[in-house]
C-alpha cells in the first residue's frame, strides 16, 4: 500500500473518532489482497476485524478473496470505492473504508455511514485533532506495571512512575485515559476494569509500539551458555528461552538496563548471521519488595506478561502456541 493511502486511511479513522490498533502487519506493508488484524475502539466499544487491502475496491476482488464468509468481522480498505460498489458492499453486509472517507462501519452501538466523497484532495475534510493513543510506548509502560503487579493500581503516582520508568505526569495522563476508555474506576479507591481485554489490546499494540523501543542489540551466538560479566548488572530472561518447558527454544531474549559492551565480547557474539540473541532494555522496577525470583538457565525470569508479549510478537507459530499455553498455565496471567 502506498504510504499516502495509509496516511489518509488513518486520518479517516481519527476523523470518525475511532482508535485503530493494528495487531499484525502494518497497512503500508500490505500488498493488494493482503490482510492484517485491526482493533477498532470508540470509548468502551471495541471490534476486531480481519482487514483486507483491495485495489480496486470491487465485488470482483471481493469474490477472489472470498470475503463474504462472516462478513461482520471483515473490513475492506483501499484507495477509492465508487457508489455502485459501496451500495453492493452495504447490501452484502461487508464493511469498508476508503481514503476519501466513504465508509460503512457498524459494531455494537457504533455506526459510520458516509457516502459520496470523491477522490479530490480538497474535498476530503481535515481530520479532527489526533486521538490520544492509549498504547503509546510510554503509556504502555505504565499499563504494563498496572497489569503485572495488580496492587500497583492503588499505589501513589510517584510509585507507579518509578516502577514504569516514566514521569509522574505521564502516569496521570495514562490513568485519566484508562478512566475515559472504561478500563479504570476512580470512585473511592482506583480499580482496574476489563483486565483481560486490556491485556489483549496491550499485547496487540506491543509489536509496533513499546516492543521496538526496547531493542538494544541483536547478536548470533551460543544460546545454551552465556557468561555474565558484571555482578552489578542483573540480566533477566524472556522470550521462548524463558518457557523452555513448553517448547525447545532456538533463541534467547535478555533484558538489561543497558548494554555492557563486555557481554558480547566475552561471549564471542557475532552480528554477521541471523540473530538468535536479543538484548532488550529493562525499563521497569518492581513497585513492591519481592521474594526470590524464579530462575531459568541461571537468569532471573522477566515478568510473565512481557514473556507472553514477546512470544506473540515473534510471529512464529511455535512461540504463539507456547504463548497460549503460558496464558492458561501461568498464575500471574490467569489472574488478569
Amino acid at each position: 500500500m502506498h504510504p499516502a493511502i495509509e496516511h489518509d486511511l488513518r486520518a479517516r479513522f481519527e476523523e470518525y473518532g475511532l482508535d485503530a490498533t493494528f495487531n499484525t502487519t502494518q497497512l503500508r506493508d500490505l500488498p493488494p489482497g493482503g490482510q492484517t488484524t485491526l482493533i477498532l475502539q470508540r470509548a468502551k466499544t471495541m471490534q476486531v476485524y480481519v482487514t483486507t487491502y483491495l485495489s480496486p475496491m470491487t465485488l470482483t476482488e471481493v469474490g477472489k478473496r472470498r470475503l463474504w464468509h462472516d462478513s461482520s468481522s471483515n473490513l475492506v480498505v483501499g484507495d477509492h470505492i465508487n457508489e455502485r460498489s459501496a451500495a453492493a458492499f452495504r447490501e452484502a453486509g461487508l464493511q469498508f473504508l476508503d481514503r476519501a472517507g466513504n465508509a460503512w462501519l457498524t459494531f455494537d452501538d457504533v455506526l459510520v455511514d458516509v457516502r459520496g466523497r470523491t477522490r479530490g484532495r480538497g474535498q476530503i475534510p481535515a481530520p479532527q485533532p489526533k486521538q490520544r493513543n492509549l498504547f503509546s510506548a510510554r503509556r504502555a509502560q505504565v499499563i504494563f506495571v498496572l497489569l503485572a503487579w495488580s496492587a500497583a493500581i492503588e499505589a501513589s503516582f510517584r510509585t507507579i512512575a518509578d516502577a514504569s520508568g516514566v514521569s509522574v505526569g505521564q502516569v496521570q495522563s495514562t490513568i485519566k485515559l484508562l478512566d475515559d476508555t472504561g478500563y479504570l474506576r476512580q470512585a473511592g479507591s482506583r480499580q482496574l476494569l476489563r483486565r483481560d481485554e486490556l491485556l489483549d489490546r496491550w499485547t496487540a499494540a506491543y509489536p509496533t509500539g513499546l516492543g521496538p523501543k526496547l531493542r538494544l542489540r541483536d547478536f548470533f551466538g551460543n544460546v545454551d551458555h552465556i557468561e555474565q560479566v558484571s555482578n552489578a548488572q542483573t540480566l533477566l530472561i524472556g522470550g521462548e528461552a524463558a518457557v523452555e518447558e513448553l517448547l525447545r527454544p532456538a533463541s534467547i531474549t535478555l533484558y538489561a538496563e543497558e548494554l555492557d559492551p563486555r557481554l558480547p565480547a566475552t561471549n564471542r557474539w557475532r552480528t554477521d548471521r541471523e540473530p538468535n540473541i536479543h538484548l532488550r532494555r529493562k525499563f521497569w522496577k518492581p513497585p513492591f519488595p519481592e521474594g526470590a525470583a524464579t530462575r531459568v538457565r541461571g537468569f532471573a525470569r522477566a515478568p510473565s506478561l512481557l514473556i507472553y508479549a514477546d512470544l506473540i510478537a515473534s510471529g512464529d507459530s511455535r512461540q504463539r502456541e507456547a504463548a497460549g499455553a503460558l496464558r492458561e498455565q501461568d498464575v500471574e496471567l490467569r489472574q488478569l
